[in-house]
């Protein structure tokens, strides 16, 4: 476990497994983390809380897109200058569709 995979966290993606909503063409959105100190945003559309992974849409680096990302990475990314961590999961977001989000 990292700081980022909270019980609360879990708890929310719960029903969202990897691949449980491969099908659908607007899927729901259930959390977002966030570079406080860039642009970054990673949006949580499926959880594998074991291994840390996850499946959603990522924006504002080189390109929006869709993929897989590792909570784990996110969790370790800090501040150089700060020496503070730089993600933070959105304490304010609420569930919505991906369309909602691009």
């Amino acid at each position: 476990m990292n700081r980022l995979i909270t019980p609360e966290f879990i708890a929310e993606c719960q029903a969202y497994p990897l691949g449980s909503q491969s099908k659908s063409d607007n899927p729901e959105v259930v959390a977002k983390f966030f570079d406080s100190y860039g642009s970054a945003s990673w949006y949580v559309i499926e959880l594998d809380p074991e291994q840390e992974m996850a499946f959603g849409y990522v924006t504002g680096l080189q390109q929006d897109e869709l993929g897989y990302f590792s909570i784990s990475e996110l969790a370790s990314i800090i501040h150089p200058t700060l020496q503070v961590p730089r993600i933070e999961q959105d304490a304010y977001f609420s569930k919505c569709r991906l369309n909602e989000v691009k």
